[in-house]
């Protein structure tokens, strides 16, 4: 009996506890993950600003000068002359490289609405994140760039792929994961333990009972047979004798009911102890 009510007391503070650890590490991860997609924005934008403020020094774009901007590899660039594709890029990179350029102009051919117009003489820029079909890690922060000037309009794109971030918190999910598994099982073991505590004077005050009212039966059993070997006897007596039988039968029915009330005073207290409806 006790054994089983351990048993859910322990699924039931390990349960509990657990269940609440999930919920705030969850909610901390959440956070977490937020502020690192907010804070690799961030800094995807104001590399957009230093690289793009660049472009308004410069009258001539050579392969060099691409080359240097895409940062050996941290960026993927591609430019729009009046709307027709510069050739560069195209033929050095690999397929991936391709895909993903391709993608993000799709992204902005539909959503070419939502990013501002060219204005002479300025670079007009906005930035935005999107995901392309297959691949890995094939979500990306873009940037679209415009330079208006007198030889027409030039639309650059600008990638960054967002792997990196992807690795980092998928790592960090692990991390929590194997935190939430190690603290699981540390609660469980740690609540096996405290409820057994809170266990044990129950077990020792049922003991005591199951000790008591074996007792009890054993004494029970001595005015009772003295009763009814009092009884017997008072009627095989002759008149004058049959009152000492009777004052036999009274004593020990006195102790029996003494006894009696012990009994029940013990039961009201178990009662108020472990109530009806309890795991016991």
């Amino acid at each position: 009996m006790f054994r089983q009510v351990h048993r859910r007391l322990t699924f039931l503070c390990a349960g509990i506890t657990i269940l609440v650890l999930i919920l705030m590490s969850c909610s901390y991860l959440y956070i977490s993950e937020k502020n690192l997609r907010e804070s690799s924005f961030t800094s995807f934008q104001n590399d957009m600003n230093t690289l793009l403020s660049n472009l308004e020094n410069q009258t001539v774009i050579t392969h060099e000068w691409l080359s240097k901007m895409e940062g050996n590899g941290k960026y993927l660039l591609s430019l729009r002359d009046n709307g027709q594709d510069f050739l560069w890029g195209r033929q050095e990179h690999d397929p991936a490289y391709r895909e993903a350029i391709d993608a993000g102009w799709n992204y902005y051919d539909a959503n070419s609405g939502g990013f501002p117009s060219a204005q002479p003489f300025t670079i007009r820029h906005q930035e935005f994140s999107f995901s392309s079909s297959g691949g890995k890690n094939d979500d990306y922060y873009g940037c679209i760039a415009f330079s208006s000037r007198d030889t027409g309009t030039l639309t650059i794109l600008i990638l960054r792929s967002m792997g990196n971030l992807q690795e980092r918190i998928q790592t960090q999910r692990n991390s929590f994961l194997i935190l939430i598994v190690t603290a699981s099982l540390v609660l469980a073991f740690f609540s096996y333990l405290f409820t057994g505590l809170l266990l044990k004077p129950l077990k020792k005050s049922r003991q005591s009972q199951i000790e008591f009212v074996a007792a009890a039966s054993h004494e029970l059993r001595t005015p009772l047979s003295v009763i009814l070997s009092a009884s017997n006897a008072c009627r095989k007596a002759p008149p004058e004798e049959q009152g000492m039988f009777f004052d036999i039968i009274k004593k020990e029915g006195d102790a029996m009911s003494g006894l009696i009330s012990d009994l029940l005073t013990l039961r009201a207290r178990t009662a108020i102890l472990l109530p009806s409806g309890c795991f016991l």
